[in-house]
């Protein structure tokens, strides 16, 4: 698709091409169920071509409705497509933000299309760009966002600067515009995998207007909630969706800002789902893209989330036709939080999440928490500047006018408190509370996590999975070596599986630990996994690439129990005199409460003693049973960095700068070392 080539308010019903000559016959493929029920409504048919930069149209085609067919003579070069009347969007794709409130501030406006940023379809390069101008640049500002330029929070007063509880960036707006390329790649992208097209409608499009369309249909930014903290939702309706319909099951995500998700980051993964199930299954499914109560600032970790998922999925029950006891909850990192949360609702009477597919949920908030704001978990510094609105709250010495530090700030701002006995206790979602919710409501759950996740430690992960599994919640758990904070399996096509369990009717295996390795050792291919049978817990390592002279760091080793080991940092030049440190030594000893094939053994220290700038991990350790000891492991995590360094700096870079993540990260993967 070209950037360029938008035509008007229409929807391509197929691919656009580009035609070489004039008079040239072309033939395009159509879908012939959408075909026929063009043909059946009585609506036109029609060739779309540029001309010279103009848009024009022609009724001259002749449609082969058995074949699927649609042919017409092309006029000029370009591209050119099919469309038919009745298949329009509903432009401007709004983000029910008004750049004309408070002063030229901007505000909240719902139906309204101002924006602080973009999303465009880059054909050239053949991918979406996202793109905002609401964080301050200006290094010696001491706030993270443009507040002073933008009102980001609705009806607040306007010395606001940054994020608190419950008060967060993009409750009921979206920072971001669509170009209409960007809206039109969304359907080419779900053409191309189911046959039918997306049209975008407004928040309050009747019922009756959406019903028995032969195309999916986006009931975008639906303002959830009838308290005063309110969200953002997006329906998406299936091709041929009908209100006396018998109810429909649904897949239910939420993430971050919300024409972000339905444009980007989930739309496009959830809509081929929904197109391949409705191929397949001859059924629709009903999709929910849930902005979690913010764009930014909040973790969906907020107590009013509860009363949005109500009204959501009474919505969604009573107006869209979903079944109540047939939805699946799929979601990433803060999506994987608002998946159990959404499992867990404690005031939950109209819906229940049958199944959860979570990723790399960073299992840390509460106790955890003090000992991982360091470089081993180094994107960390990132997200507690940006939820708290500070950019020196990553810094040890910070606190603001009230005396909080950076940490205790961001807990009080993401959970509304920062007392860890309480987060652990009752909030956090590996709390004993929320899980108990989840076991009482019987959610079952696919837990899926890369070793080697700079946001948090894989220990937290297997805990969470065998504590669950001992309240009787049936878990699937599955183990990306050094795939860090990226999916060794899709999450949508876990997802998939869930839902048909459900329209079959059948039951689906939702138990067992399974570990998945790369594909291939070639770094441009490191993403692509395939599953690994393993007859004990691998042995790996998660630790720093850089630290900093003075700070601690965590360093965690994984294995069996009773396996012996010693981790010791080794000088990087080469000499006889090496300078040597033992960091950790012992036996991994059964854990009370986890599985019996697995241990861990973790340390938090400083390394003032050595003396040097580089050093080489070095891991001796003896599996129970065997006369002798290994040697070091194999693999380091990052594709393109395979020596098993660790650099020691004398003061940390500032981590809102990229030259930080470059010396820490590769595609979100931390360091370590890894047996597989």
């Amino acid at each position: 698709m070209s950037d360029e080539f938008v035509p008007d308010s229409y929807v391509p019903i197929s691919v656009t091409i580009n035609h070489t000559g004039e008079n040239a016959i072309e033939c395009l493929n159509v879908n012939r169920r959408l075909l026929l029920a063009l043909k059946e409504k009585g609506h036109r048919i029609y060739a779309a071509w540029s001309d010279a930069g103009r848009i024009r149209y022609t009724d001259e085609v002749t449609v082969d409705y058995e074949q699927g067919e649609v042919s017409f003579r092309s006029f000029g070069r370009g591209p050119c497509t099919i469309i038919a009347e009745t298949m329009v969007n509903a432009y401007p794709v709004t983000t029910n933000w008004s750049s004309d409130l408070n002063g030229g501030r901007g505000g909240v406006q719902p139906g309204a299309a101002g924006e602080l940023g973009r999303i465009h379809w880059n054909a050239s390069e053949g991918q979406r760009t996202v793109q905002g101008h609401f964080r301050n640049t200006d290094d010696s500002h001491p706030f993270y966002f443009n507040s002073e330029e933008y009102a980001l929070w609705d009806n607040e007063d306007p010395a606001v600067q940054t994020p608190a509880y419950e008060r967060y960036i993009g409750e009921t707006y979206s920072l971001y515009g669509v170009s209409e390329a960007a809206a039109l790649q969304l359907s080419a992208e779900a053409l191309q995998h189911c046959g039918f097209p997306v049209l975008i409608r407004r928040s309050d499009t009747l019922p009756a207007e959406l019903e028995n369309v032969p195309a999916f249909q986006l009931v975008h930014n639906v303002i959830i909630g009838r308290s005063k903290h309110r969200s953002l939702a997006t329906f998406v309706l299936p091709p041929f969706w009908r209100r006396a319909a018998e109810s429909y099951p649904a897949l239910f995500s939420g993430f971050y800002d919300q024409n972000e998700n339905v444009f980007s980051t989930v739309g496009p993964e959830m809509l081929k789902v929904l197109g391949q199930l409705f191929n397949e299954q001859d059924t629709g499914v009903v999709g929910i893209i849930w902005n979690g109560g913010g764009s930014i600032g909040s973790r969906t970790l907020q107590q009013s989330i509860y009363a949005n998922l109500d009204d959501l999925f009474m919505k969604a029950k009573s107006v869209y036709g979903v079944r109540e006891d047939g939805i699946v909850a799929a979601g990433g990192s803060r999506g994987g939080f608002a998946s159990l949360l959404a499992a867990a609702n404690p005031n939950q009477d109209c819906y229940r999440i049958r199944y959860a597919v979570c990723h790399n949920v960073p299992f840390l908030l509460g106790t955890p928490l003090l000992t991982m704001l360091n470089s081993s978990h180094s994107i960390l510094d990132q997200a507690l500047c940006e939820d708290t609105g500070y950019k020196d709250a990553w810094r040890k010495t910070w606190r603001n006018e009230q005396g909080q530090s950076g940490m205790e700030l961001f807990l009080e701002t993401v959970l509304g408190t920062s007392d860890l006995a309480e987060i652990d206790a009752l909030r956090s979602p590996s709390s004993e509370a929320v899980m108990r919710r989840i076991a009482a409501n019987g959610t079952e759950v696919l837990q899926n996590h890369g070793t080697h996740d700079p946001f948090t430690a894989s220990w937290l992960t297997y805990r969470w999975v065998d504590r669950a599994r001992s309240l009787g919640i049936r878990v699937r758990h599955e183990i990306g070596y050094r795939f860090g904070h990226n999916n060794c399996v899709p999450p949508f096509e876990s997802a998939k599986r869930c839902l048909e369990s459900i329209l079959k009717d059948e039951p689906l295996m939702m138990n067992g630990n399974f570990h998945y390795v790369r594909a291939s050792s070639d770094p441009a291919d490191w993403s692509r996994a395939e599953q690994l049978e393993v007859k004990r817990q691998p042995v790996f390592l998660e630790a720093p690439k850089v630290v900093i002279r003075g700070l601690a760091n965590d360093y965690i080793l994984y294995g069996v129990p009773g396996m012996e080991y010693r981790l010791v940092l080794e000088a990087a030049q080469q000499d006889d005199d090496k300078e040597r440190l033992v960091l950790m030594e012992g036996r991994l000893q059964q854990i009370s409460g986890m599985r019996s094939d697995f241990s861990y053994a973790a340390i938090y220290r400083k390394l003032d003693e050595l003396r040097g700038e580089l050093y080489r991990y070095r891991l001796y350790y003896r599996l129970p049973g065997d006369d002798e000891w290994t040697v070091d492991l194999p693999y380091t995590p990052q594709p393109d960095h395979p020596d098993p360094t660790l650099k020691i700096m004398k003061e940390q870079p500032n981590p809102l700068q990229p030259d930080w993540l470059q010396m820490t990260l590769q595609h979100f993967i931390g360091w370590g070392l890894s047996e597989i």
